[in-house]
């Protein structure tokens, strides 16, 4: 016989032996199962279950203290480890889900080669614990149809669109908004292209220097000082002055006066002052 401090007889179970506990128990104190590694854990099992579906175990193995949810068949064979925990300290650094389907406060999330998240508003939130305030919540959600990025607070409210992937009809997309600058990276040529062909695109030149492409050649070059054409330089404007203009888009080379001549060569100027090639 032993008994507790109170006086009370108490059970003690084999010590270094498997042992099988039938009836219900009740324990007054937190119970402490000690033994080799793999060997730390509890057996349960339901003799009611389908073949090789009886057997479930959880136990802890390896020098860094993992813990396990495993599945086992009917003869004690090790089957699937489901569930994984992993420690460094005190530090839970990780927890591993293998199964096909979790679900989460109705939320059903199923792994089979990728993440499905089914529900109302499907969303996904990723929180960097370490950034400034305010800075850290990001959400990645499903509306309307459309898929949608945005900032949020700290406290997972409020924020802007950082970008939307707009659906079209069926599995077409329709267009894609963004809700602040759009930062390129230099180096390619060019960096921003058309689908199906990269030879024709936006090419940065430097800066404050863009250039349009057309199969790889620099059709149109636009910067602060100016635009040029077919890969020359940009130059400041031309600036023209045209007195007692008369509009005249008609010319007959062979029957015009020279008044009528410059009438026309003086609409030209105007026409190109007026879309800002000249000034």
């Amino acid at each position: 016989m032993k008994y507790d401090n109170a006086g009370r007889e108490v059970t003690t179970l084999p010590f270094g032996e498997a042992a099988t506990i039938t009836g219900a128990w009740t324990f007054e104190a937190a119970p402490t199962i000690t033994g080799a590694d793999d060997n730390v854990g509890l057996v349960f099992i339901n003799p009611d279950a389908g073949t090789d579906e009886t057997q479930w175990r959880l136990r802890a193995a390896g020098p860094d203290g993992t813990i396990f949810l495993t599945t086992y068949t009917d003869a004690g064979v090790a089957g699937e480890n489901f569930v994984r925990f992993e420690r460094t300290g005190t530090v839970a650094d990780e927890m591993q889900i293998d199964c096909t389907t979790l679900r989460f406060n109705g939320t059903t999330i199923a792994s089979t080669g990728g993440l499905t998240v089914t529900r109302a508003l499907p969303f996904v939130h990723l929180f960097e614990s370490d950034s400034a305030t305010d800075e850290g919540y990001w959400a990645l959600q499903v509306e309307a149809g459309d898929l949608i990025l945005r900032t949020r607070d700290d406290a997972g409210a409020n924020g802007v669109s950082a970008m939307a992937w707009v659906r079209g009809t069926g599995t077409a997309l329709s267009q894609i908004n963004f809700g602040s600058a759009i930062g390129v990276a230099t180096g390619a040529t060019p960096e921003i292209v058309m689908l199906g062909d990269t030879n024709t695109g936006i090419n940065y030149v430097g800066t404050d220097n863009i250039a349009l492409l057309a199969g790889g050649t620099n059709m149109v070059n636009a910067s602060v000082t100016g635009v040029a054409f077919h890969g020359l330089t940009p130059a400041a404007r031309p600036d023209y002055t045209v007195t007692n203009p008369s509009t005249d888009r008609a010319l007959n080379v062979t029957a015009d006066t020279l008044a009528q001549g410059l009438a026309v060569l003086g609409t030209v100027i105007a026409d190109l002052i007026a879309i800002g090639l000249f000034q």
